[in-house]
């Protein structure tokens, strides 16, 4: 059956890919990223996700349009580099856009949902940690904390899972990678990036009935890049 899906937040490149897998294996897509733009056949849903009166009524939209949201992806921000990491000036808004936005969403959307599955898109670095991004670790290792916490408390109606990402074919990891060159590809044993097709593959698994069994799980897609951790 075609569910209602909303993938919402996060990098547009990944959150299209994931949408793009999502509409081709049948489902209705609504997107919510905080900039323009959607794959074809997915209802763009204007959404700030630092907002809850934005949040209410982007569901509003998908309800109406698709019923109620049956699989939520949330995206979160790629990483910044920032000279000093320790102080409130650089440390609050990298927490508030990884993590507490997220969390706003997870909430704000359960609270429609009857059962169903929770992707959360994370980072390999909330587990394996990230020198010069102590604040981006730390966010996302809170993502962690927080998936596995609701896994536990709504475990009768929902499967809740991360989707621990390492470095995928966006701009963003195409700039860090030519800064940082060999130094990055060489730590992970694939010797590549991920591809966007592969993170769509990926959260649609975890959203599936093969994964209905998987839940409160961190599954790295980081080509061995965070083995260990």
């Amino acid at each position: 059956m075609s569910r209602s899906v909303f993938v919402a937040g996060g990098d547009p490149a990944i959150g299209h890919a994931i949408a793009r897998s999502f509409i081709d294996a049948g489902d209705q897509v609504a997107v919510g990223f905080p900039r323009d733009g959607a794959p074809e056949g997915a209802l763009v849903v204007p959404l700030d996700v630092a907002d809850p009166d934005s949040i209410e009524a982007a569901l509003a939209v998908v309800e109406a349009n698709h019923g109620t949201v049956e699989v939520l992806v949330v995206g979160t921000e790629l990483p910044r580099d920032e000279p000093t990491q320790l102080d409130a000036g650089a440390f609050d808004p990298v927490v508030d856009a990884n993590l507490r936005n997220a969390v706003g969403l997870v909430r704000s959307v359960v609270g429609e949902m009857k059962s169903g599955r929770i992707v959360v898109l994370s980072s390999v670095g909330g587990v394996r940690g990230a020198a010069c991004r102590s604040h981006y670790a730390a966010a996302h290792g809170g993502l962690v904390g927080f998936t596995r916490s609701i896994a536990r408390e709504l475990g009768s109606r929902f499967t809740a899972n991360v989707l621990a990402l390492g470095f995928v074919e966006t701009k963003a990891a195409d700039d860090d990678i030519a800064l940082h060159g060999a130094l990055y590809i060489g730590d992970i044993p694939l010797q590549r990036t991920a591809t966007l097709e592969e993170v769509g593959g990926m959260a649609r698994f975890l959203a599936s009935d093969d994964a209905a069994y998987v839940t409160g799980a961190v599954i790295p897609l980081d080509g061995g890049y965070g083995i260990g951790y």
